[in-house]
């Protein structure tokens, strides 16, 4: 059996699925059941993963992977000045374990990125950009109130004030992880501190689908990696409203799809840019 995370693809498989009608934002009318699930960062490739939706009550193992992974499409991307296919990658450490990924672009602060997909008959298209960083002031930890053998985690965030921003958090334990894990609440806005400093706790996300601990705290000891990014608008909305329709995970008929705001044409799912912002903090 296939460790599975909290992962996007498996979100939105099921409220396809499940839900009577077509409630997803998708202004082009399609039947594809494509999902991608896309971004880049600054400085960094970007990475594409792509599936299919699935009946809510599949069972999702090794025997039924090459039924929900998407591996033989095309997958462009432009970003204004060149473009290029991307390749198919493995990595053993993830799920899905395969994945699209550029050669040549990067992601660079200011720009935007085109994104193209063709699978047999379906055509998807999206469009992102990437904003300035985050502005972290600094990093700290507190004892937990719940286990004093743990810690808190928590950073000041200072805002423009010239501009709408639109964050989000996620944290690596060095020790056990192999990927960045999104936080508990990851994504927010400036709307409570536009222009001013703001302190903030990080909450510790779950890694997979059965992990039902609300441990939000770190062990004393762990070294974390705390990555905060920067995101345009459709972005934030799409991660906002898809944290929401985790917490019904246990009760998939009571989610509300209809509040997933995809920003990729003929299809589901997201194509975000992110201007990353990473610390280190060892835990004491």
């Amino acid at each position: 059996m296939i460790k599975i995370r909290i992962s996007l693809f498996l979100i939105l498989a099921v409220f396809q699925l499940c839900s009577c009608s077509d409630d997803f934002t998708n202004d082009s009318g399609t039947e594809s059941r494509i999902i991608v699930d896309g971004y880049i960062e600054v400085g960094k490739k970007a990475r594409v993963v792509l599936t299919q939706a699935i009946p809510v009550e599949s069972q999702i193992d090794s025997t039924k992977y090459l039924d929900i992974v998407s591996t033989r499409a095309n997958v462009r991307i432009s970003d204004g000045e060149q473009s290029e296919y991307l390749y198919l990658r493995w990595n053993k450490n993830a799920f899905p374990q395969h994945y699209y990924e550029s050669e040549k672009i990067r992601g660079e602060e200011g720009k935007t990125y085109d994104l193209e997909i063709m699978y047999y008959g379906d055509t998807l298209t999206a469009q992102t950009t990437i904003p300035e960083p985050v502005n972290v002031d600094s990093v700290w930890t507190i004892i937990s109130e719940q286990d004093s053998s743990e810690r808190d985690v928590w950073f000041r965030l200072c805002d423009n004030p010239q501009q709408k921003n639109y964050y989000r958090t996620f944290t690596r334990i060095i020790s056990e992880q192999h990927e960045y894990v999104s936080t508990y609440l990851s994504s927010f806005d400036d709307n409570s501190f536009n222009g001013v400093c703001e302190e903030k706790p990080i909450y510790k996300g779950n890694e997979n689908f059965y992990d039902k601990s609300r441990d939000f705290s770190f062990a004393v000891h762990d070294t974390v990696l705390l990555k905060l990014v920067s995101m345009d608008e459709d972005a934030y909305l799409f991660w906002k409203n898809y944290e929401k329709e985790v917490f019904n995970l246990g009760n998939p008929f009571a989610s509300n799809g209809s509040n997933l705001i995809s920003n990729i044409s003929g299809g589901y799912g997201i194509w975000c840019g992110y201007n990353q912002s990473i610390h280190t903090i060892i835990i004491k």
